[in-house]
């Protein structure tokens, strides 16, 4: 017969779980393991796929942070299949996102997002679908007086200054999705640093008593080592990755492909709307 042994993976403590030693190494096996699987699956996609006589080129605007997570498998994938389509992908705030979209600059638009009217009369005009819902978390450094916490609350990130990545411009435009998220909270929060790059967020982490916020897809290509301590934010905060197209450009055709592709790399069932 098969032999079994206990395993302690986690910790639980008033503070959450943590994982013990050997709850890492497993957790790392387990991330090998989906990886392999993943690798395989994407291989059955180009097959199924690869068209070599398709020609043309796709413009992409995304926001900061997809191009080193999100997007990075799909857009392997997808020029894999089809290798004469020419991608060019441009990473920018949400707001010059949204204008490439309204200004046909870009033929598809990758979004965070949330269920706000300037959304919402965006959906109205282009074709939209949700890929995924994108939760927050906390990042401090390692010697934070936080750091012996697994999880907080946004009242106990709101004692410490704040730093947003990946998304500041959203705290500062006529879309209040930040603001709502945050603010309405009726918490007193002091975001002293934003930034859209992934550096510069990482090295202000890393000098100050701050208390970084951001997605937590974003948080995971950010290279941590022991310098950082992820945290999970207690509070349902979270965002909508969405993208956006126009389903009367003359660019369309190209488009769906991309879009058929995007859908199967990440398991979302393609909407028929």
């Amino acid at each position: 017969g098969v032999q079994t042994c206990a395993l302690p993976i986690f910790i639980r403590s008033k503070q959450g779980m943590t994982l013990t030693p050997e709850g890492e190494k497993v957790v790392a096996e387990c991330k090998k393991i989906s990886e392999h699987i993943n690798n395989i699956y994407q291989l059955s996609i180009v097959h199924a796929h690869r068209r070599e006589e398709v020609t043309g080129q796709l413009k992409l605007s995304i926001c900061f942070g997809m191009g080193h997570t999100v997007l990075t498998q799909i857009l392997s994938t997808f020029q894999k299949c089809y290798p004469h389509i020419a991608l060019s992908v441009s990473e920018k705030a949400i707001t010059q996102v949204l204008h490439d979209l309204q200004s046909n600059i870009c033929d598809i638009a990758f979004l965070y997002c949330s269920d706000n009217l300037v959304f919402q009369e965006i959906c109205e005009k282009y074709t939209s679908d949700a890929l995924s819902t994108e939760e927050f978390c906390a990042l401090i450094k390692s010697d934070h007086k936080l750091s012996d916490h697994s999880a907080v609350s946004l009242e106990q990130i709101s004692k410490y200054p704040v730093a947003i990545y990946g998304l500041d411009d959203m705290l500062k435009s006529e879309d209040r999705t930040l603001n709502d998220l945050f603010f309405g909270l009726g918490l007193d929060f002091n975001v002293v640093f934003r930034s859209n790059d992934i550096l510069l967020f990482k090295n202000h982490l890393l000098e100050t008593n701050s208390v970084g916020v951001t997605p937590e897809i974003i948080a995971s290509s950010i290279p941590q080592k022991n310098e950082l301590v992820q945290l999970r934010i207690l509070d349902r905060l979270n965002l909508m990755l969405r993208y956006f197209y126009d389903p009367q450009s003359d660019n369309v055709n190209l488009t769906r492909l991309f879009i058929e592709i995007t859908h199967k790399c990440l398991h979302v069932p393609l909407s028929q709307s």
